[in-house]
């Protein structure tokens, strides 16, 4: 069974075979054989899209090999991948994660070891860095580990409930103090009553007291 670098290294055998054709058609063209550069070029055409054929295999090998679990939405591992190849698979799984109200995603991008130029050749993460741009997602680089970016869906959710949170918990704590009023009030309500009681009783005896001492 053909390995996904086998199927990329087909679709570069490919590719080398189209523009060997295509080469080979200017030059003819070049020399006036018409008849002689439009066969180079149909067959440059036939080699265009074996190749194409064949790196949408690899594509496809790669991406299974790198992901067996196709029910977790969570994360996605591009490595072995072209950018189109990378921006298709990413795309379809930002919208998987959307409908399934996935809240993260970890895409795996890779730290640019392979491609050229090394970390500053990477050619795959802008490309990813542009649809989250274009979709508004916010991504956190390097995390969890180096290579990976963490898109979160539900930022603005956990905001809302957070603010819900502390809506509710602000009521609680003024329904506790209006309960607190109304216990302290039924406490001291008596004892004015009492108060008022004994002043009245005192005025009372200050009274007959008074006319006592003038008879």
């Amino acid at each position: 069974m053909a390995t996904p670098e086998d199927l990329r290294a087909e679709a570069n055998k490919h590719g080398d075979l189209r523009s060997k054709y295509m080469e080979q058609s200017k030059e003819a063209y070049a020399k006036g054989d018409k008849k002689e550069a439009k066969e180079l070029s149909d067959k440059g055409k036939e080699e265009g899209t074996r190749m194409e054929q064949a790196h949408e295999r690899a594509a496809k090998a790669f991406f299974e090999r790198n992901n067996p679990n196709p029910t977790d939405l969570t994360v996605i591992d591009l490595h072995g991948l072209q950018v189109k190849e990378a921006v298709q698979y990413t795309t379809s799984r930002l919208d998987n994660c959307a409908k399934k109200k996935i809240a993260t995603l970890t895409i795996i991008v890779g730290a640019g070891n392979h491609s050229e130029g090394g970390a500053q050749g990477r050619k795959i993460k802008p490309a990813i860095e542009e649809i989250l741009a274009q979709r508004k997602l916010k991504f956190t680089d390097n995390q969890p580990n180096h290579g990976c970016m963490l898109v979160e869906f539900n930022g603005d959710h956990s905001s809302s409930s957070s603010s819900s949170t502390t809506h509710s918990n602000t009521n609680t704590l003024q329904s506790h103090n209006r309960n607190n009023e109304h216990e302290q009030t039924l406490v001291i309500e008596p004892i004015r009553k009492q108060d008022n009681q004994d002043n009245n009783n005192k005025k009372e005896k200050e009274k007959k007291s008074s006319s006592c001492t003038i008879l």
